[in-house]
This record gives C-alpha cells, structure tokens and sequence, in this order.
C-alpha cells in the first residue's frame, strides 16, 4: 500500500499543539455548527467529474464526504428530491488503496412495511432532513404516524455505527416490519481525456451472507495507476436485529425475521455496524469489537459527542464566536479529520 496523506495527519498535529487552552465557555457547542459543510450529492460508479472546461483539473472527489477516526471509508448524504436514495446514507466511497471509488448510490438503505396494510411507507412523501454536525449524520423523515431518525458516526478506525430510531406517533400499537437492500457498484469509471467519455474498469467484487448482514469480497486488482485491491479486503454490514439476506447478483436484501411491535408514544431503537478492512486479522479484529458496539450503541454515541465537543472546545475561542472566523476553523477541524488516515498495509502510523 502506498504512502499517502501526509497533509492530514501533520495539520492534525499542528493543530493539537497549539489549542491547548480548553475553552470553558458551555454554550459553544456542535449543534451550532451544523451543515457548515455541504455534504450532499449522487454517487455515480466514477469518483471525479470529467473537466467542464479546459482549465479545470481532476484528482479530488466531486462531493463532500464524512469520514473520522482515520477510517478508509466515508460517507455523503442524499440530495433532496432523489428519493431512490431516502432512508440510507449515500454511498459509502472507500479508498482502493489509494485511490477512491463508489461502492454503491446509498448501499444500507431502509424500508419500513405496516404489517397490519401490508404497504411501504413512502418516504418520498415524508418531511425529510439531512444535517450533517461535526461527527455525525443525521437523517430525518417524518410520516404521519411515525418518525423515521437515523445518525451516523465512527466507532473506530474501520468500522462506522448507524443508530435507527422509529416513533410511534399513534395511540396504537403499530405492527411494522424492517428490511434494508442495496445494489453494488461494480464497475469503476475513470474520463478518458484524448476521447472525452468514461472508460469503465470491470472489478468482480461479490456479495455474500453473513449473520444478520451481508459482506463485500473484494477481487484482487493492481491497476496501479487507477485502483489496488486484495483479496483480503471486505466490507460488511451487521444488524443487532436478527435478519435473512437473499443476493441477487449484485444487489441484496435483508429482511427482519420477525415484525416488530412499537407501542403508542413509544419508540424502537436498533444499531447495524458498517466496517471496511482490509486483512483478514482487521476483519477478526472488528468482528469482536463489533458485538460490543452493537450491544452498547448508545455508549458510543456518548463518547463521540464528547469527542468532538472536545474539538470544538479547543478550537473556538469566546471572542470568535458567531464570526467568519469560528466557522472557518471548525470548518478546518472537519476537513483535517476527513484526511486523517489510520494505519494500513505499508502505512505503520497515523497519517
């Protein structure tokens, strides 16, 4: 694996050690800095735009991502109005190695059926919202008789955790079940200059089951100048509900075994983990963090707001709030986080 980001991990220094001086002040808080960067976007199976003009140069992802504890992985959230993509978050992209590619439009997508009508809920139709704060994304969609909520964010170097919360906004009990589907990019697009279209790399990556999700087996390619994978790698989603997956060629589905029961006024809440490794120690290594995480979601949520409310405090100081200036170095904070890369293959520190 090649040596690559170096900017990130030598900013994130630079960065520590010269906000030291704990800002005090409670009301500065994430919340305050919410959508200060723009996150939405389509992913299409190329990661970079052809040039619009002859000025314009290739090399960066055309949209925004998420991405934290130096994890290979990131994620966007949907445009508004592209409703196939409501109930997941976009993506995710991971890096080959070195370079980016797309694993899917939205690969973890949700579908809610009342089980007493036997219909979808439609989320087209909802009250949708998508916030990103510094450390997570949320997704909101109100319905008239429930509130579908769900937050992204890290729980460790390889593996992202996405919290579900369904409310019952009924005076009775509803009766729903659950599946989550998704289809897998499995070609590469990169722009063919001298011809000015998208030539298309085959990859031959394949879904299989797994206990209560599906996996992502990556075929090995060395395409040095456009994509590196092993065999090794994976990508694997894990549900705390038990469910069966069926795969179609590229596309899966998981589906709950049993319907769920939410009472008035209640709520249910459930956990899927959302883990890119790239050994077969790695993989070993989040199976056993991954019971943990999903038995004690709600733990991990608390320790990445204080995390992050941990940045905002040593960046922000009392006298810059609410000006350019806070906005821009949260913003910084965001950005250098993004580019931090964990260590892998050939990389022995933090990036």
């Amino acid at each position: 694996m090649k040596r690559i980001l170096t900017l990130g991990s030598i900013s994130f220094l630079l960065f520590s050690c010269s906000t030291k001086e704990k800002n005090n002040n409670k009301n500065i808080n994430r919340e305050s800095y919410k959508n200060i960067l723009n996150l939405q976007g389509e992913p299409k199976e190329f990661t970079y735009f052809a040039p619009r003009k002859e000025t314009d140069k290739l090399g960066t992802n055309y949209i925004n991502s998420f991405v934290d504890l130096g994890a290979w992985h990131g994620y966007y959230q949907p445009e508004y109005g592209k409703y196939s993509m409501y109930g997941g978050f976009a993506g995710p992209f991971y890096l080959a190695e070195e370079y980016a590619a797309n694993l899917s439009d939205s690969f973890n997508k949700i579908e809610i059926i009342n089980k007493a009508t036997n219909e979808k809920y439609n989320l087209s139709t909802s009250k949708a919202k998508f916030d990103y704060i510094p450390g997570k994304l949320i997704q909101s969609y109100s319905l008239k008789d429930m509130d579908l909520v769900l937050e992204l964010i890290y729980v460790t170097n390889r593996t992202a955790l996405v919290k579900t919360i369904i409310t019952n906004k009924t005076d009775k009990d509803l009766n729903i079940s659950l599946n989550w589907s998704g289809k897998l990019y499995n070609k590469l697009g990169k722009w063919n200059e001298k011809n000015k279209e998208y030539n298309y790399i085959s990859l031959n990556n394949s879904l299989k089951k797994s206990e209560n999700g599906v996996i992502v087996d990556f075929k090995e390619k060395r395409l040095v100048w456009d994509y590196l994978m092993s065999n090794d790698t994976q990508f694997q989603i894990k549900h705390s509900l038990s469910v069966k997956t069926q795969i179609k060629n590229d596309t899966y589905k998981s589906e709950l075994e049993n319907s769920i029961i939410i009472p008035p006024k209640d709520e249910l809440v459930t956990y899927t983990t959302e883990s890119y490794t790239f050994t077969k120690d790695e993989a070993d290594k989040e199976k056993k963090l991954i019971e943990d995480i999903l038995k004690n979601g709600d733990k991990y949520f608390v320790e990445n707001n204080k995390r992050w409310q941990g940045y905002i405090d040593k960046t922000v100081k009392i006298e810059s709030l609410n000006s350019k200036y806070d906005i821009a170095a949260v913003k910084s904070v965001n950005t250098l986080i993004t580019n931090w890369r964990s260590p892998a293959g050939a990389i022995k520190q933090m990036e």
